[in-house]
């Protein structure tokens, strides 16, 4: 399936994937469908990331590589390659994982059939560093079916996360606050996408996602997070209390495509954000706990 108007970008953002990158490459390059290309930003790497992919890109013109001169945290790298899409839709791919030969085929296909689907995904596997299945649940909900964005919206706030690396309208994935620093920004992306749009599942086509073997507390993995955002150590001020803040602020400021009831809608959507609070109590109060000396 190959055409001369390419229309879809992968982006790949990367640090320290040296044990993975080239079997996530290789992934993507043996898609059924060739017609895209593939944008990889390895953010300053202290391992042979950066090697293994200019290997591998020197050897497919659909690869371009960039290399960051420091580490300037996840949320920048992201914004960095986003800036540079192009095309009508985009893929985000992460630097472990795999996909079925025909995951962008039918999924390009599936979002291209109606411009009210906002975001596609397959079916998605864990698999921990070894490769081994990981049984931990996977939540989310094919909202083919749901004209409301109110309903969308909620339902995105209490779901999982790993539908985030799906392929997206580009223009519903710049309006969001991909570019914004602040814990718990996916579920937020997601929750504006499905403002915007409806988040759909595709099924017999598999994203196998990689996760991390090593079970952390929530200090712990805020202070992964801050290092992540960031691109070093930096002490953050009651993180957790940012995230009801963004959710509101994306209820309120996130496009309605819905042609009738925009105001009704907007109202609704500003009475459900405030749902961000019960969803993150735990974590805000584990935030105030750390104020103590």
């Amino acid at each position: 399936m190959e055409n001369t108007n390419i229309n879809l970008t992968i982006i790949v953002p990367v640090y320290n994937e040296g044990i993975f990158i080239e079997e996530t490459l290789e992934s993507i390059s043996n898609q059924t469908n060739s017609n895209f290309k593939v944008l990889i930003s390895d953010n300053c790497s202290t391992d042979n990331t950066y090697d293994i992919v200019s290997k591998m890109t020197a050897n497919d013109r659909r690869f371009l590589a960039y290399r960051q001169e420091t580490n300037i945290g996840a949320v920048d790298n992201f914004a960095f390659l986003i800036k540079k899409v192009d095309t009508d839709y985009v893929m985000i791919a992460g630097g472990h994982d795999l996909w079925d030969e025909d995951y962008v085929e039918k999924c390009l296909l599936k979002i291209m059939q109606s411009d009210q689907i906002a975001l596609v995904h397959g079916d998605i596997y864990l698999k921990d560093d070894n490769g081994n299945k990981d049984n931990r649940e996977v939540r989310f909900f094919d909202m083919a079916g749901i004209s409301d964005p109110v309903i969308r919206f909620n339902l995105s706030m209490w779901l999982g996360q790993y539908h985030f690396y799906g392929i997206y309208r580009s223009n519903v994935l710049k309006s969001t606050f991909i570019d914004k620093k602040f814990f718990g920004s996916i579920t937020v992306v997601l929750c504006q996408t499905a403002i915007m749009g409806r988040i759909v599942h595709v099924k017999n086509t598999v994203q196998y996602f990689r996760i991390r073997s090593q079970k952390e507390n929530i200090n712990e993995r805020k202070k992964r997070y801050a290092v992540s955002y960031h691109g070093y150590k930096k002490k953050t001020f009651l993180p957790f209390w940012k995230t009801p803040f963004y959710m509101v602020l994306a209820a309120i400021k996130t496009p309605i495509y819905k042609k009738k009831k925009r105001v009704s809608c907007r109202i609704r959507l500003v009475l459900s954000s405030f749902n961000a609070c019960s969803k993150y109590f735990d974590s805000m109060v584990n935030d105030v706990k750390n104020l103590r000396p």
